[in-house]
């Protein structure tokens, strides 16, 4: 019923703004049916985003098939993007198969993605408020919609992010742009509750660099686009967060979704200790992309690297990861491969019912070799995407008398460790991805 309001209350907006529907045409960032109001004075686009995904999966399980198979409704997505004036907004719900947040209290959630508005506040400055990607990581900040493989690298996991409620000041001088922003560091969709506090320092962001026609802004970051660009962009990143007592736990210790292995309880051993602590951590990264594109031909590459740090009273975790990527578009036809790994820390590790920990990977690096082709049947609007990953030293946990699950694709399931086992393997699949949008 929560989200049957958001859509009544779209429908009644598009009702009561006395607007005129133009021909379909593209926002940045986003494509969808625009309907434009009196003199150009005000505009909605709304848009939506299927992907139906097949998995193929193949490693050693001794007491299940090695070879898996996967059908899944991947993203379900509907959104909105309006102007007024010079103001921006935008909206955008997940459905489907998509992962669910799961509060204690008051219960599941299906999930308010992005509500914000951008505000100009000079012709170099703007500041944008609201519930959206934190601005940290090119590969955090990349739309789903036009990415050259079905899901991130695996140094995302690393390293993500996600969405979170915050305000960023962003400036633009020529070719150089920067941001600071803050955010809880509580997550998205987190409910209102007046509760104890010891308070820490609010996540504080930063992101500075050059960007030479690449990127619309700031916020909106693409690998594959069917638009002519020719463009590059350099950008630094940094991330700081001291940790707040709330109630019986801390901001980033009940963060609902988008958890980082560094935040991630059931991988980080020190972050639900108790006594509970105040958590300390920072991120720094730096990423580099270039494309050059035409109606026919096109060339482009991304690399990125990330290195992060937890600590608090009873240890400290470090986490070294990057990628890097290249494609070659040859219309309707485009061509990626991209390398990526993760140099974890051997401290992480999961706790039985009676404190006894398990340890869950070395510090050997973990590798990822993916290979892609897509198809594109109607620019940006149709897409078949066919994708080859290996994974090298990846780790797997076996549930005693089950079978086997790889951890990067389900880093929850370490909490099988303590009564199964756990290992490195070379993890193979292939991936068949459709999206469809409009």
């Amino acid at each position: 019923m929560r989200y049957t309001h958001w859509i009544l209350a779209t429908v009644i907006m598009l009702l009561t703004i006395g607007v005129n529907v133009d021909a379909q045409e593209n926002t940045p960032g986003r494509e969808g049916s625009t309907i434009t109001g009196p003199q150009d004075s005000s505009n909605l686009t709304i848009y939506s985003r299927l992907q139906t995904i097949g998995i193929l999966q193949n490693l050693k399980d001794p007491f299940r098939d090695n070879t898996r198979l996967y059908l899944y409704l991947k993203q379900a997505r509907l959104g909105a993007r309006a102007f007024y004036g010079d103001i921006s907004y935008d909206l955008q719900l997940a459905f489907g198969g998509e992962e669910e947040v799961k509060a204690p209290s008051p219960g599941i959630s299906l999930s308010l993605l992005d509500l914000s508005a951008n505000i100009p506040l000079t012709k170099s400055m703007g500041v944008k408020v609201g519930q959206f990607k934190i601005p940290y990581s090119r590969e955090n900040m990349t739309d789903d919609g036009f990415m050259l493989f079905s899901d991130p690298s695996i140094q995302h996991l690393g390293f993500k992010q996600g969405r979170d409620v915050g305000i960023a000041l962003h400036t633009n001088s020529g070719k150089f742009s920067s941001l600071i922003g803050v955010f809880t560091g509580g997550g998205r969709d987190v409910p209102i509750r007046y509760i104890p506090l010891d308070l820490g320092t609010p996540m504080i962001v930063a992101r500075m660099g050059m960007n030479n026609g690449l990127d619309p802004d700031m916020f909106s970051m693409k690998q594959a686009s069917s638009a002519t660009n020719i463009g590059y962009a350099i950008f630094v990143n940094a991330l700081y967060i001291k940790d707040s007592k709330i109630g019986h736990s801390t901001a980033l210790n009940v963060k609902l979704a988008d958890k980082s292995l560094l935040l991630n309880s059931n991988w980080n051993p020190f972050i639900g200790k108790r006594p509970l602590e105040k958590n300390e951590v920072w991120q720094i990264g730096a990423d580099v992309a270039a494309r050059l594109r035409g109606k026919e031909m096109g060339l482009s590459g991304e690399a990125e690297v990330n290195y992060g740090s937890f600590k608090n009273a009873y240890g400290s975790l470090s986490l070294l990861g990057g990628r890097v990527q290249g494609a070659y578009f040859t219309n309707p036809l485009e061509f990626a491969l991209r390398y990526a790994f993760l140099r974890p820390d051997e401290q992480f590790g999961v706790k039985d019912n009676t404190g006894n920990l398990f340890k869950i990977v070395d510090r050997k690096l973990i590798h990822e070799i993916t290979t892609s082709i897509s198809y594109y049947m109607s620019g940006d609007r149709v897409k078949l995407t066919a994708e080859f990953p290996v994974y090298i030293n990846a780790p797997v946990s076996t549930e005693a008398n089950l079978g086997v699950y790889p951890l990067l694709q389900q880093p929850d399931q370490t909490t099988v460790i303590p009564t199964g086992s756990v290992g490195n393997q070379t993890v193979v699949e292939a991936r068949l991805q459709l999206q469809v949008s409009f």
